[in-house]
């Protein structure tokens, strides 16, 4: 009888034990896959951070590979609203654009910008940012009148708030070497 008690608590043990592994087993997998998940999420959010709109959208104005004429100059940022006056402005004061950086999105930082500017080894970089679009309460409002008068049913996806587009542009000017009888020589 003593035998058979054994038994039974040595098959008891040994069902605990496997058991335990197959629980052992299923933490290590959900944990492997948490952990899987966290790092491709992590590397995505990475990559995206990585993404400079303004240098990912930069056309050289030319290719002459213009530039600042200081090794590591010290590159100034201007937000501005008055495109066309500031560029003439800007060829005035003895500059010459390097290119430029246009673009819609929600929102993008001015340092972006100004990193841009700093790797291209622009003297100065101008902003511009211009209201472009979104659904707002009243042209909602006005999309549920119009369906009212038809008498058409309205897609809720049409009521969903979006968020404010904005057209950002961006200028990267160098500063050009003192004029030689008025005609100025770039390499």
């Amino acid at each position: 009888m003593r035998n058979q008690e054994h038994y039974s608590v040595k098959t008891l043990a040994i069902s605990q034990v496997a058991t335990n592994k197959s629980q052992l087993k299923k933490i290590i997998v959900t944990g492997f896959l948490s952990l899987s998940l966290v790092l491709f999420v992590f590397i995505n959010m990475a990559h995206a951070a990585d993404e400079n709109p303004y240098a990912k959208n930069y056309k050289e104005q030319n290719t002459y590979k213009l530039k600042s004429l200081n090794a590591n100059p010290d590159t100034k940022l201007f937000v501005s609203n008055h495109k066309d006056d500031d560029n003439i402005t800007m060829l005035e004061d003895g500059y010459d654009m390097i290119g430029s950086s246009g673009f819609s999105a929600t929102e993008a930082s001015p340092d972006l910008a100004l990193q841009h500017a700093k790797s291209i080894k622009a003297d100065t970089v101008l902003i511009y940012k211009k209201y472009e679009s979104a659904k707002t309460a009243s042209s909602q409002l006005q999309l549920v009148k119009e369906a009212a008068k038809k008498g058409k049913d309205i897609d809720p996806n049409d009521l969903v708030e979006e968020p404010t587009v904005h057209y950002f542009y961006a200028s990267y000017w160098a500063k050009l070497p003192m004029p030689l009888l008025g005609v100025h020589i770039i390499k």
